[in-house]
């Protein structure tokens, strides 16, 4: 079940990073944000873990350079919550079953850092609750996942 609040999008976001900052030094990532304040409306606890869940992914993904990007764009009547890191690209044979439970794109890479494959399939169910959608884009230099969340009303 979903219990629906207004909040704001930015502070959401800025009080996740402070407290996974951490995460961040421990494995040398850069995070850059460009993020709108704007008023959603959605379970902040919920959507407090699927923003982990995608951000905790790109941690273990970042490769390179090591920069994961933060950014807000408005939607349609959504904020749409873009997550960004540098490294490899979702291959095509792993884009069908990317958000199904205990799928692992790189098997051995999950298995030691003690991932199941359950972060982005728990994304998607919040996302389905929430009658939202969330994706994937590969881009030139590494992997976009985003989110959407309903603009408050007014």
């Amino acid at each position: 079940q979903t219990e629906k609040e207004e909040f704001s999008v930015k502070k959401y976001i800025e009080d996740f990073l402070q407290t996974a900052s951490p995460i961040f030094s421990e494995k040398k990532i850069t995070v850059k944000t460009n993020i709108t304040d704007t008023v959603v409306l959605g379970d902040k606890n919920q959507m407090t873990t699927v923003l982990s869940n995608i951000v905790l992914n790109a941690c273990s993904h970042a490769q390179g350079e090591k920069i994961i990007e933060i950014s807000t764009q408005a939607q349609n009547g959504y904020v749409r919550v873009n997550v960004f890191n540098t490294g490899s690209f979702v291959d095509d044979k792993d884009k069908e079953g990317i958000f199904t439970s205990f799928y692992r794109a790189d098997k051995a890479h999950s298995r030691k850092e003690g991932r199941f494959g359950l972060g982005l399939s728990i994304v998607k169910s919040i996302m389905d609750m929430h009658k939202c959608e969330c994706g994937f884009t590969n881009k030139e230099n590494g992997v976009e996942f985003w989110f959407q969340v309903e603009k408050a009303k007014g």
